[in-house]
């Protein structure tokens, strides 16, 4: 989102953007629970694109990846800790430069791009790591540059994008319960992927376990595709008009609309 400036409006427009941006913060305090548990079409439209992207950054299996890091260096020869230890740095200097990149790229590309590329990204990298393992002599070189691969478009896309569609998509009466829920739903995933991976990689095989993060980060990138839409260099009442246009309102900006029901929020 973006702070819109005034060089382009008349005095008029400009004092209906200010009264507009003055009774959003009168209201900010009346959004309930009871506005989350009961939501309108359009506020249900904003809960699938910010719990949605929430959810993806950690569906993706990236605890897993992770979590396999030092068994990946083993597999390339890597016994000493000084050598593991420089091996490591270099995985983690890719993703601290991609995440820089990202940084720079967010309102250049724009959300809905790098979320599509990281998603796209993700399928590839996860699929070469379960291949470095299913192949009849595992590759460690293989998997090793797969996994800075993951790393590495991880951090363009689904790294910083959770927390920057989480703080734009909701409206400020509920923005802070919202974006609560979302880190909430973020990090329950997450657990759960943490608890369930060395189950699903003796069920699949761990190269098995990465085919499936592939496919589960798959359905997000065509959920992205889909459903996530672009709020580069909108102001938030533009991308609040976005969703309920999505849910069938076409509003003219004469009334604001209440939270719930069928013509809310």
């Amino acid at each position: 989102a973006i702070i819109q400036g005034t060089a382009d409006y008349n005095p008029e427009q400009v004092d209906a953007l200010v009264a507009a941006v003055q009774e959003s913060i009168k209201e900010e305090a009346s959004g309930t629970w009871m506005h989350i548990l009961k939501p309108s079409k359009a506020l249900r439209q904003m809960m699938l694109v910010g719990w949605g992207v929430a959810i993806a950054q950690q569906a993706n299996g990236s605890e897993g990846v992770v979590y396999y890091t030092p068994f990946i260096l083993k597999m390339i020869g890597i016994e000493d800790s000084d050598s593991a230890l420089l091996l490591t740095v270099a995985v983690g200097a890719s993703k601290m430069l991609f995440v820089v990149l990202a940084m720079y790229l967010i309102e250049r590309t724009g959300r809905r791009p790098l979320y599509l590329l990281s998603s796209a990204g993700c399928v590839v990298s996860l699929v070469l790591l379960g291949v470095s393992f299913v192949l009849p002599q595992p590759s460690g070189v293989l998997a090793f540059c797969s996994l800075c691969l993951f790393m590495a478009v991880f951090s363009l896309g689904y790294g910083p994008l959770t927390g920057v569609m989480l703080s734009e998509v909701f409206p400020t009466q509920l923005r802070g319960r919202t974006m609560a829920m979302g880190w909430a739903l973020n990090r329950f995933v997450s657990g759960m992927v943490n608890s369930t991976f060395l189950t699903v990689t003796q069920i699949l095989g761990v190269g098995g376990a990465f085919f499936f993060y592939a496919a589960v980060t798959l359905v997000a990138l065509i959920y992205g595709f889909c459903l996530l839409p672009e709020t580069r260099g909108k102001t938030l009442e533009q991308i609040m008009h976005l969703f309920h246009v999505r849910a069938g309102k076409h509003l003219d900006g004469s009334a604001k609309p209440a939270l719930t029901g069928e013509e809310g929020l």
